[in-house]
């Protein structure tokens, strides 16, 4: 994870008073290495991470990748949250004010929709949505037939 995105989360997780603490010992999820094939990989990550959770008793990871919120979730069976459905619960505690247009862009893996347009929108934001920017985002979060989202973005974009 870059240093700026998790130094940003600290700060806005400290300032909402959300009692939070992080493991720079978690390795990767491995959910790269078990959609590319390596399925010992996986499991070697999975088996580091599943026993560096047990000895921390960690009941709850918050992430801010759609894969490792899915790959916690499904694969390690703990409880997963994306950071912006955290900050949605504190929406009436967000401090800053904004005005202006922001634009939004949903990752075809994260699954969330309404939690980071109802947080820029707290902030005074007016979200400015791609058309059916949501139609784009496959079941599960699977890319599944590529050449079809491909064919449906050009002829929504050559519309």
């Amino acid at each position: 994870m870059l240093p700026n995105i998790v130094e940003n989360y600290v700060k806005i997780f400290k300032s909402l008073k959300i009692d939070f603490f992080m493991l720079s010992d978690l390795g990767c999820c491995g959910a790269i290495a078990r959609d590319n094939g390596y399925a010992d990989d996986f499991e070697s990550l999975k088996f580091n991470n599943v026993n560096l959770l047990k000895e921390k008793k960690v009941k709850h990871i918050v992430t801010n990748c759609g894969n490792c919120m899915q790959t916690f979730a499904l694969e390690y069976g703990i409880r997963t949250q994306h950071a912006s459905q955290v900050i949605a619960e504190f929406l009436n505690k967000l401090p800053v004010k904004h005005e202006g247009e922001v634009s939004i862009y949903d990752s075809p893996n994260l699954l969330i929709y309404e939690e980071p347009r109802q947080i820029l929108d707290s902030l005074g934001f007016d979200v400015i949505d791609l058309e059916r920017n949501a139609n784009f985002v496959p079941p599960h979060g699977a890319l599944t037939d590529i050449a079809q989202m491909e064919r449906s973005a050009a002829v929504f974009n050559s519309q």
